[in-house]
């Protein structure tokens, strides 16, 4: 069933904690578009963050638009005025396609598909043609989107610019969108952490399984409070000692999900990792969008997580609607992840704050043994993200070089002359002295420094892949602090 739709060049308006209901009662039968129908396009809003309205057309989910006579997009001012954090103008309505038991005003059935619209963004002269949607979780297709590459300057967030551009990437959050967005870890995949079809879409650009659970990040201490009584159920007395330490900050607490929590974020299982970014960025991108992000590492699947935006389009432009570029990330390996629930308490994957951190504020803790060998397809949902998976990979095969400092070069050399045929990458440690000519070297960063080393390991595995090595030799470091987490990352890439 297809029927035409007049033009319709009123605006609508996305209100400051407007709700769902309140857009739908003033939804006319002409055209309706609900919360199951087109996703607004977030990236082409213009944002007017002084402007004030009386009417809540579109909810605080942007994704639910609703299409009325003019009449009802008049601005008359009543109480509750909200703030506009987005103003859209829909030039024209090509095409609506329905089945027809869904044909129906939004006030009745609240969903739409098949929807075709041409959309312009008045004052900008932005328009977009948008092609027939369909749920990602139908069809899992990511490859046709257009990304779009974000800037902001992570030491100067309170410009106009600024704020337009993390409301912008909000925006395409709350329409159920993907950004990829900084951390000081590395840069992350974000969805709305509570929308299951949102989150799916983060499944299908990386080609994650289903298996794998994913990080919720929250936001700053005035917005994060409220969102970790959202998703969990309980905080134990360890969990909040930790908390105190170390939010925001590079650690992952597994604690009892609740029932706000889709079984799609935690693989189904009872616990969901939360942590509170220690990056600008990132906390005032979830405050801006309101809801916790669900984001793991921005990458394809088991590939080199991502510490640019340029990996991060490496990976998935094309798959994702936007990355916000803030320039590289700060540590350069993921958090450590822990479940503070069992005693000892366990670190699942070692990251930044390491056990004897832990062991000070929170009393005793040990690191997470396999039995098993890493693999790339375990047999059911893990204990934790990260865990016992063939995770980091670049495309070369990465072999390690275990020895002490004094004996690297030598060993180094042997590696590199057991691969006459193949072209050989190094990542070499600022310290350690090279003569021999033929393999490309990667300044990697000083031996006795370890948090250099994982500031600079992801980035360089990616530039010896992108040199077109065929083998990369990597020294593994002591596994002192961070050491630990680098050890982690390199056994795991290299299996």
């Amino acid at each position: 069933m297809a029927l035409a739709v007049f033009p319709l060049g009123a605006p609508f308006f996305v209100t400051e904690g407007g709700n769902q209901a309140e857009g739908e009662k003033h939804g006319g039968q002409r055209i309706a578009v609900g919360n199951h129908g087109l996703g607004l396009d977030a990236v082409l809003v213009c944002v007017f963050s002084g402007t004030v309205v009386g009417q809540a057309l579109v909810g605080q989910q942007a994704m639910a638009g609703v299409g009325a006579d003019a009449q009802n997009l008049r601005t008359r001012p009543h109480l509750p005025v909200r703030r506009v954090v987005e103003h859209v103008a829909l030039k024209a309505a090509q095409r609506y396609q329905a089945k027809p038991r869904l044909f129906q005003p939004v006030v009745q059935t609240g969903q739409v598909v098949d929807a075709e619209f041409d959309l312009s963004f008045d004052r900008h002269g932005k328009e977009r043609v948008y092609g027939r949607w369909h749920s990602p979780s139908a069809s899992g297709d990511n490859r046709r989107v257009k990304t779009l590459r974000l800037t902001v300057d992570p030491g100067n967030l309170k410009t106009r610019e600024a704020y337009e551009t993390l409301d912008r990437a909000a925006g395409i959050l709350r329409a159920g969108g993907l950004v990829a967005l900084p951390t000081e870890t590395v840069y992350g995949l974000g969805a709305n952490a509570l929308d299951p079809a949102a989150v799916e879409r983060i499944f299908a650009a990386k080609q994650r399984p289903a298996w794998d659970p994913i990080i919720v990040h929250i936001a700053g201490p005035e917005f994060g409070w409220a969102m970790l009584q959202e998703l969990v159920s309980e905080v134990p007395e360890a969990a909040r000692k930790l908390i105190e330490a170390f939010w925001p900050g590079p650690l992952t607490l597994l604690l009892p999900r609740s029932s706000a929590v889709p079984d799609v974020v935690t693989a189904g299982r009872s616990l969901v990792g939360v942590r509170m970014p220690a990056h600008p960025v990132a906390l005032e991108l979830i405050r801006r969008a309101a809801v916790p992000v669900a984001a793991p590492s921005a990458n394809l699947f088991a590939h080199t997580s991502p510490t640019t935006a340029a990996h991060v389009l490496d990976d998935l432009d094309g798959r994702i609607d936007a990355v916000l570029d803030a320039g590289p990330t700060e540590h350069g390996v993921e958090s450590t992840v822990l479940d503070p629930c069992r005693s000892p308490m366990v670190i699942y994957r070692p990251g930044a704050i390491d056990a004897n951190q832990i062991r000070q504020m929170a009393g005793e803790v040990e690191v997470f043994q396999s039995a098993q060998p890493i693999v790339e397809t375990p047999p059911s949902a893990l204990p934790s993200p990260g865990v016992g998976l063939r995770h980091y990979a670049p495309k070369a095969r990465l072999v390690l070089i275990e020895a002490q400092n004094a004996d690297l070069e030598a060993r180094l050399v042997e590696a590199v002359q057991s691969f006459p045929s193949e072209r050989v990458g190094v990542m070499l440690p600022a310290d350690v002295a090279w003569n021999l000519p033929g393999p490309i070297l990667h300044p990697w960063g000083r031996w006795s420094a370890p948090r250099e080393l994982a500031h600079a390991l992801y980035a360089g595995l990616r530039a010896l892949d992108a040199e077109g090595c065929t083998v990369i030799l990597c020294p593994v470091p002591p596994e002192d602090g961070v050491g630990a987490a680098i050890r982690d990352r390199l056994r795991k890439a290299a299996s």
